[in-house]
């Protein structure tokens, strides 16, 4: 006999007017089961989330029947038919939620053991300060963070810590169902698995349910029992993780499934879903685009000095995809800012065809040749601006364009695949997220540059619109025999989309050489981390596996010898000692600065 459920959703649906948002979602959840929630953004994850927790915005009404099967409850809790008072005792209690962007749901005026404090404050009348302090030590301590922690304010915690500490919040009640709300979005593939670890962990330990909402279906293939997906506010399909993934039913699941790349198969669909590129290294024998040599970025900050990079050399070569990959704080974006002249090294040198950029006049010819596409088509766009202006201000600025300006747009809008005559007029809030990072292509491509340096450019979308903007960026490069350089936390993608990869740890490169060659044969222990971090849309794909632990170390605190060896699994007794230098290793071409490829 099975047990009773610990949730039951029927008939579930959300209006906003009488454009349905949520459409007659039904499911049930046990007590102690994972279930995931995948669809595109905009399916209505989020919304049936907040409909269970009853904090939907008074402009949306909701309907159907949410029922709790809460063990320490004496009975039901109907959700519709609570007062907002009542509510506030089953919130934390009974239910709790981790919101999505950590940054943005923690206070940052408020210190975070203060507010792991407040629910406990709010539900459990009479208990001691003392025990309040307890409480929390016990839960930082629970989700892997220490005491200090408590005393810090989220500006002072890395992504991985603001997202624990969030955890640890939902935890402050000792709920029997946490919902988790893409949990893991944009962090890097190593503190994504620890946080995915760590959900697992906390199942075992309390016997919690989960409801897992998240776009990366390889996150809910190793995390979750059962997964729904849903599409345009409707749950298309329901099963266990293996019936799912193993034998999708409908049509829309088999999409989502063949828009991911998965490294070593091959897969359909655009070139962010397949193998990686089969194409010669565009460029290989020929002069770089532009070469950085031996390039040092420093910050002074109060507790030191921290290298941001230090001492990187590398080529990049015409029409050419070069990869550069690594965990949130290893120097990606300050290396490409530095490539753009919009940060100044402390040494070393970057060449555009032999020549080094600096002074205004080179500059300006820097910026005619490489442009640049930032990870975040939210914060990038001028909200006051329309669309023309947006993408028309690069050729105002360089003076460029004359009388054919406004073609030059209208054509620039047409290789993104934006109809000119639709999106001309617009704003930036009119658009939906793949639509603004195609403008920000747009607007990188008005120029007609040799280049493109694309920090995170598809991190913000969903798995679809995520495979669209990569294959707008391949046409791209093939059509015009663009060079890309492709920033990135996903190894998946650089596996797929890049002809070379460079791995960063710390400011420095670890391994560089063919894509397939860096992934599929990694000889570095950091790379061979990073690929195991990878989820993997397979039940079961991540089981067993050995997982990086810690975070980076703090860059005005650079570890003796090498770098990587506090966290090396490979480590050996030079290696605290003597710092490695790139050598080759594997294939030919490839390059990793490892003592066990300098051994005698």
């Amino acid at each position: 006999m099975s047990p009773s459920p610990l949730l039951e959703i029927e008939d579930l649906r959300v209006t906003a007017g009488e454009r349905p948002i949520v459409d007659g979602v039904g499911f049930s959840l046990a007590p102690g089961e994972a279930l995931g929630l995948a669809g595109e953004s905009g399916c209505g994850k989020t919304t049936t989330a907040l409909a269970v927790m009853r904090l939907l915005p008074p402009s949306l009404k909701q309907s159907g029947t949410v029922t709790l099967h809460p063990p320490a409850a004496s009975k039901q809790i109907n959700i519709g038919r609570r007062t907002e008072t009542g509510m506030q005792l089953v919130r934390w209690n009974h239910v709790s939620l981790v919101f999505q962007g950590a940054m943005n749901s923690l206070n940052p005026v408020r210190k975070v053991g203060v507010q792991i404090a407040e629910p406990i404050l709010l539900h459990e009348r009479g208990v001691s300060g003392s025990e309040v302090d307890e409480r929390v030590s016990e839960l930082l301590g629970t989700v892997g963070l220490n005491d200090s922690i408590a005393g810090r304010y989220a500006h002072q915690l890395s992504g991985g810590q603001r997202q624990r500490a969030m955890i640890a919040l939902a935890l402050a009640c000792r709920p029997p169902l946490v919902i988790a709300d893409e949990p893991t979005t944009a962090l890097d593939v190593v503190t994504q698995a620890q946080v995915l670890q760590l959900l697992e962990r906390l199942r075992e330990q309390l016997g919690l349910a989960l409801i897992l909402i998240s776009h990366d279906l390889g996150v809910l293939a190793e995390t979750c029992d059962r997964v729904a997906i849903m599409n345009e506010g409707k749950i298309v399909e329901i099963g266990s993780v293996a019936q799912v993934f193993g034998s999708p039913q409908d049509s829309y699941t088999r999409k989502l499934l063949d828009a991911l790349p998965v490294i070593g198969s091959q897969g359909e669909g655009g070139e962010g879903a397949g193998s990686p590129p089969a194409r010669a290294p565009a460029g290989a024998a020929a002069s770089p685009l532009m070469r950085v040599e031996d390039v040092r970025v420093e910050f002074d900050t109060r507790a030191g000095i921290a290298r941001a990079v230090d001492g990187v050399s590398l080529d990049w070569r015409p029409g050419e995809i070069l990869g550069i990959v690594g965990e949130s704080g290893c120097g990606k974006s300050t290396l490409a800012r530095t490539m753009m002249g919009l940060q100044e090294p402390a040494a070393g040198t970057i060449e555009l065809d032999g020549a080094p950029i600096g002074g205004k006049r080179a500059m300006q010819g820097l910026r005619r040749r490489v442009q640049m596409v930032f990870q975040d088509p939210y914060q990038t766009l001028n909200p006051r601006q329309r669309v023309r202006t947006i993408v028309t201000e690069p050729l105002r600025v360089q003076g460029v364009g004359g009388d054919d300006r406004e073609e030059r747009v209208r054509r620039a809008l047409s290789d993104v695949g934006l109809d000119p005559d639709t999106y001309l007029d617009r704003y930036p809030h009119q658009l939906s997220g793949g639509q603004r990072q195609r403008v920000s292509i747009a607007a990188a491509l008005v120029l007609e540059p040799e280049g493109l340096i694309c920090d995170e450019p598809v991190s913000m979308l969903d798995t679809s619109v995520r495979t669209q903007i990569l294959d707008v960026l391949t046409d791209l490069q093939r059509s015009r025999g663009l060079a890309l350089i492709f920033i990135t936390h996903d190894l998946s993608l650089a596996w797929s989309l890049c002809d070379r990869i460079a791995v960063m740890y710390m400011g420095r490169i670890v391994e560089s050489g063919e894509a397939a060659d860096v992934i599929e044969r990694p000889q570095h222990p950091y790379t061979q981390a990073l690929v195991t971090a990878v989820p993997v849309p397979v039940p079961g794909g991540g089981g067993g596996r050995d997982l990086l632990g810690g975070e980076l170390p703090d860059p005005t605190a650079v570890p003796s010898g090498c770098r990587f060896h506090p966290r090396c699994p490979k480590r050996f007794e030079p290696c605290d000692s003597v710092d490695p230098e790139l050598v080759p290793a594997g294939a030919p071409g490839q390059l990793a600065a490892c003592l066990l490829h300098q051994r005698g």
